[in-house]
């Protein structure tokens, strides 16, 4: 028994994350810098296929990411493995603009994607899905689609039904998608708003109608959960894309500013573009930089605008 418990002690350290264990990964272009942001250890992973968005998996072993096709930073979906350094392409065909749903000469000339994002247990990524025409006409945005939910084990698709029929009048440019904590619900962006859906019901749930004035009549743009239960969203009340960090409690409906929730500077709360978080530290996208905070409030280091970031949860 005294050896097995000798075993067990020796054992033990090795469970759950590693001490050298990357925190985040920065895309340089030519592949991924794999960072541990305590001791600085990195690892670099080559990637031959121009980058669009990407997310990491939440059990450490790979990422996924769009291919940069064009202007427009949409494309095709790949998996980059860390351990053997490997490149799978996901998407192969059309599946949602197909003559199945539009009947020629209706159905675009072809099937692009962007916002990928991995599910909290690694076994799903949702993204959004869009078409171009063969010229590029409309290769800023592209065509507005749904999002769909890819199986990685078996790559089927489905359509995430909310998405496709908004208000009625067919998809809105849904984007930036986010799972919450429990991987039960999906936080996105629209245009002038934003929602949240879920897998079991298949209607929208407006931020909007949650939000106390003055905020509902301004443009609120979600970036990150919080928690199961509240959201980071992006107060833009000038409607550029750019404004300041506050929380909303999906329960209550109450509003917060940063000051009450996260100890760190007021302008690093000031023309925020995106938030990407976990429990231990906090990415802040600005227009003009990108700052990575402990979740304590201490700045750690800053990037120059156009860094292409996220963190490990």
């Amino acid at each position: 028994m005294k050896g097995l418990a000798l075993l067990l002690l020796l054992l033990l350290p090795s469970c759950g994350k590693h001490e050298d264990a990357p925190d985040l990964a920065v895309y340089t272009g030519q592949g991924f810098q794999l960072i541990n942001i305590e001791s600085k250890n990195t690892r670099f992973i080559p990637c031959s296929v121009p980058v669009g968005s990407f997310s990491i998996a939440p059990n450490g072993t790979f990422l996924t990411f769009v291919s940069r096709e064009g202007r427009s930073g949409m494309g095709q979906i790949y998996l980059l493995d860390y351990e053997t350094s490997q490149i799978r392409k996901l998407t192969t065909a059309a599946f949602y603009f197909t003559t199945n749903r539009f009947p020629q000469p209706e159905v675009p000339k072809r099937e692009l994607y962007s916002d990928v994002e991995v599910s909290p247990d690694s076994r799903s990524v949702v993204f959004a899905v869009h078409s171009v025409a063969d010229n590029d006409g409309d290769d800023l945005v592209g065509l507005s689609g749904p999002l769909a939910i890819m199986d990685l084990s078996s790559s089927k698709m489905r359509i995430l039904n909310s998405t496709e029929k908004v208000d009625g009048e067919g998809p809105a440019f849904a984007n930036s998608p986010r799972w919450s904590n429990d991987g039960k619900k999906l936080l996105m962006g629209f245009e002038v708003s934003g929602a949240i859906a879920s897998d079991t019901v298949d209607t929208l749930l407006w931020l909007a109608q949650r939000m106390p004035k003055p905020f509902d009549e301004v443009q609120v743009s979600p970036k990150s959960w919080w928690s199961n239960k509240e959201i980071l969203c992006v107060w833009d009340s000038k409607r550029s894309g750019i404004g300041k960090l506050i929380r909303l409690d999906l329960t209550t409906g109450q509003v917060s500013t940063t000051a009450s929730f996260l100890p760190i500077p007021e302008t690093a709360t000031e023309d925020v573009v995106g938030v990407d978080i976990n429990s231990r530290y906090i990415l802040i996208q600005h227009g003009e930089r990108c700052e990575l905070f402990r979740r304590t409030g201490e700045l750690l280091q800053t990037w120059n605008r156009g860094a292409r970031l996220r963190l490990f949860n």
